[in-house]
């Protein structure tokens, strides 16, 4: 969610709503979170509109369901390439955990947002004025530098808990905007998700003392 580059807008749309399902070195959930964004990423390309990974929203018109559907997708994208990131460069036990679980359950939202989406026969589309894809490419990219050790797991949590912030943030004006009833459904279900999401995360902050 600072300057975007082509490189950045490489990934974007990874499917549609809802959030992830693959373990860190799980080869076969792997190989279906790729096709999934590959498909997602081929029906933005078609539409004409930005790939990458977002996350915070800022258009003050109404939200169009593909739209909708894009912004779920960017930021579930956004969420679950950070905690890729944190399984490798993480170092407190709870932290990579906590990564684990959020690459795990962000990949099984993802394809389950794209299966949505096909359904429907929408093709997710990004909302003007957004700064989801600046945001968490700028986190993901400082984090990509940044040392590893305490200040970089305190740093994650900080950032992964801003994107939950912003996502529920997104949801509630999303359920506003909904015209298809299953995708009104898909927000009200993942809503409560991002909410346990973001309060594990401040829980985490809580108990991690070394």
């Amino acid at each position: 969610m600072r300057a975007m580059t082509t490189y950045r807008m490489a990934a974007v749309v990874a499917t549609c709503v809802a959030l992830g399902a693959c373990t860190k070195k799980d080869d076969t959930a792997a190989a279906g979170d790729s096709a999934a964004m590959r498909d997602s990423t081929s029906a933005m390309a078609a539409a004409g509109t930005p790939n990458d990974t977002m996350g915070a929203h800022t258009n003050t018109g109404p939200m169009s369901d593909p739209q909708i559907f894009g912004m779920m997708s960017a930021s579930d994208s956004g969420e679950l390439k950070l905690s890729r990131l944190a399984q490798t460069k993480a170092t407190h036990p709870q932290v990579k955990a906590f990564a684990r679980k959020m690459v795990t359950e962000h990949t099984a939202m993802l394809k389950e947002g794209s299966a949505l989406a096909k359904r429907l026969t929408v093709v997710p589309a990004a909302p003007e004025d957004s700064n989801l894809v600046k945001d968490v490419a700028d986190d993901i990219e400082d984090l990509t530098k940044k040392n590893a050790g305490k200040d970089w797991d305190d740093d994650y949590l900080d950032k992964i808990g801003n994107a939950h912030k912003k996502t529920l943030d997104f949801i509630d004006k999303a359920m506003n905007n909904a015209t298809h009833a299953d995708l009104k459904a898909a927000l009200t279900k993942a809503r409560p998700a991002v909410d346990g999401h973001l309060n594990e995360i401040n829980q985490l902050k809580d108990r991690k003392t070394d």
